[in-house]
Order: C-alpha cells, then sequence, then structure tokens
C-alpha cells in the first residue's frame, strides 16, 4: 500500500486522503468562488458594521445603568483586568484610598489609573470579590457601593479582608468610576 508522509513523519494510508479531502471541504467550506457567502445570504461588510453598532449599543447601554456598570466592575476586579477598570475612570479621574498607608492615597487620570490597578493585582491576587450592598437611589450625580474583597499578597498565604466604597459619578457619556476607598 502506497504511503503518504505528515508532519509528524508518521505514513498516513493513502487511501484516506480522499476521505480527509471531504472532511477538509466541509469544515473549512468551498473554495468555489464564495459559494457559502451566497448560500448564507450574509455580506461579511454589513455583519461587521451590525457587530459593532451592537457593541456600541451594549456598552451604552452599561454605562447609563449604574447596576450594570457596578457588575462590569465586579467582573474586571475579579479578573484582575486592569485595562477594563482603567477604562471605567471617569475623565476626571478617580480618588483612590485604599491602602493603609495615607501617603498612597491619590487622585489618578485614566492613564495613571491604567499602572495603579496593574500594580495592584500584580501585587495581590484576588481571592473574592462581591458587591454587598448598593444604594437604592443616586444623590445627585453620584451613587455608591459597597463591596466585600478577599485577596492575598504576593509571597503571602494568609487572606486580606477589605471593604470597599466604590463611588459612580454621572457623566455626559454616563456613569463613571470616581473613586475608591476602604472602610471598616
Amino acid at each position: 500500500m502506497a504511503r503518504l508522509l505528515t508532519t509528524s513523519n508518521r505514513p498516513l494510508p493513502v487511501r484516506l486522503f480522499p476521505f480527509l479531502t471531504v472532511v477538509f471541504f466541509l469544515v473549512i467550506g468551498c473554495p468555489c468562488g464564495g459559494w457559502a457567502q451566497d448560500q448564507a445570504g450574509a455580506d461579511p461588510e454589513a455583519t461587521d458594521s451590525l457587530d459593532t453598532a451592537r457593541v456600541a449599543e451594549e456598552q451604552d447601554q452599561v454605562k447609563t445603568d449604574s447596576g450594570l456598570v457596578f457588575a462590569a466592575i465586579s467582573q474586571a476586579w475579579l479578573a484582575g483586568d486592569h485595562t477594563a477598570l482603567a477604562e471605567m475612570v471617569a475623565p476626571a479621574g478617580v480618588q483612590i484610598a485604599i491602602n493603609r498607608v495615607p501617603e498612597r492615597d491619590n487622585h489618578y487620570s485614566p492613564d495613571q489609573a491604567f499602572y495603579f490597578f496593574k500594580n495592584l493585582f500584580q501585587s495581590a491576587r484576588t481571592d473574592s470579590f462581591r458587591f454587598s450592598r448598593f444604594q437604592d437611589e443616586p444623590v445627585g450625580e453620584l451613587v455608591h457601593a459597597v463591596a466585600e474583597w478577599e485577596y492575598r499578597r504576593a509571597r503571602a498565604d494568609d487572606s486580606i479582608a477589605e471593604r470597599l466604597v466604590f463611588t459612580l459619578s454621572r457623566t455626559p457619556t454616563g456613569w463613571e468610576l470616581a473613586g475608591i476607598r476602604a472602610i471598616r
């Protein structure tokens, strides 16, 4: 029986070649001048613009509902996603007071917040994070929520629990992160 060599230098029986060719066309699609596209009836450029519009609409909806912003903060915090958190910071910046050292409590621009969160998540591994209390109604242009955060410092075995108050401010584009401070 004739054999073809594969990339692993293991022989492949030639009689499997027609079968693999059929599987390839079924999985990858027919290179027949766009037959699959015509059959699906979808214009790829139109689909991309619809997806982009849908994502923008969902982001706008999140920003107009403070509860969804808090949910996005929770998800980003659990994942240690410093980029997502920095993107939620108000254009005017964020006041952060979560360290026990008063000199490190400061006001950060969105760009500075990116590095603050990056350093925070490099030095602390989150065990759990959840919002436990939410303000019923916004007070003017602000809304608050309390989160329970458990984490471990790098090279440490003991868990540390913090209660953090998150403040969102209403901007023309929606709710943005304006403050984080630790409470006892």
